[in-house]
């Protein structure tokens, strides 16, 4: 019974990990974001899914328009993104949005 509740806390440390070296590796690089820096794309009525796209391409948005303002070359950015691992069909939405 003890062994199984340790089994049990060891696979949910082990997930909890796993979960947040993901996080990291869509965090975007280089830069705070800082909510009075942009403001918040529109969404599309009361969609979720809509809101939850909006919410994915946000930090994209912000930090393309940031490096933007700060002379650096839209290829430039897209490559520092999609190394970081973000998508590239996000990364390409996102720029349609700027």
């Amino acid at each position: 019974m003890i062994g199984a509740v340790i089994i049990g806390i060891i696979l949910a440390i082990i997930l909890v990990q796993s979960l947040m070296k993901k996080k990291k590796k869509n965090a975007v690089p280089a830069f705070e974001v800082k909510s009075a820096e942009v403001t918040e794309p529109k969404t599309e009525g009361n969609d979720f899914f809509a809101q939850m796209r909006q919410d994915e391409l946000r930090p994209l948005i912000i930090f393309i328009k940031k490096f933007r303002s700060k002379g650096v070359d839209d290829k430039e950015i897209k490559q520092a993104l999609l190394k970081k691992g973000w998508d590239s069909a996000l990364v390409n939405d996102a720029f349609k949005k700027v």
